[in-house]
């Protein structure tokens, strides 16, 4: 692809930028066995783009670190992934089956609103693969949106046929409500309400990557 589109492409992750200088320096290359494929090495440019993508961004709201997932990398879909599966098991396995997993996504647009589609197609499909007791109804999925709507960067037309199908599939849908505070058991709204939950996705919005803010740009 490089060589096709006349750039040149380089394997490394950036450790410092010298603005004066134009230049950035990569840190040196590590394989699995803790041996060096390549030095540090440092970069000169005329035009510098940074085109780092972005992470999600808690807002500084409490507890948000500690026990929500988020999804900003394949670690952290994993990390989630395991933590569904072990879910799924657990309900799967309870005699009283009017047991429930509850779920609460934070923000509505098109992470929350997609994950909470595919959780409820999750549950259901889970009876092929060893869990004949576990299905969409014994998920219980909360969407919860400080916003006045879901899919906000979307038309109102295409938001409220969003809504209809989430409410069809189940999913409880809560604008207007701001979370304040999260915990071991579920999340704390701006109002004083709770929402219990045995999982937590935080799909609230991104911001930069810190290390953004402490390149002397």
């Amino acid at each position: 692809h490089a060589a096709a589109h006349h750039y040149r492409f380089q394997l490394g992750e950036m450790c410092s930028l010298n603005a004066q200088a134009q230049s950035i320096t990569l840190s040196p290359l590590i394989d699995e066995e803790g041996t060096q494929v390549l030095p540090e090495r440092e970069i000169h440019y005329d035009q510098l783009v940074l085109a780092v993508g972005s992470v999600s961004n808690d807002f500084g709201t409490p507890g948000v670190a500690e026990h929500c997932y988020f999804l900003d990398s394949l670690k952290q879909a994993e990390r989630f992934h395991r933590a569904l599966l072990n879910q799924l098991i657990r309900i799967n396995q309870q005699e009283d089956k009017d047991a429930r997993i509850d779920v609460a996504i934070v923000g509505a647009g098109a992470t929350g609103t997609e994950l909470a589609a595919q959780l409820h197609h999750v549950a259901n499909l889970s009876k092929a693969y060893g869990m004949p007791d576990m299905s969409a109804s014994r998920l219980k999925i909360t969407i919860v949106e400080a916003g006045e709507r879901i899919l906000p960067a979307l038309p109102e037309r295409i938001a409220n046929s969003a809504r209809k199908a989430l409410h069809k599939l189940g999913v409880d849908i809560k604008e207007q409500t701001m979370v304040a505070e999260a915990d071991a058991k579920g999340l704390i709204t701006k109002d004083g309400g709770r929402i219990d939950a045995d999982l937590m996705v935080w799909a609230a919005g991104v911001k930069a990557p810190d290390f953004i803010t402490k390149l002397a740009l």
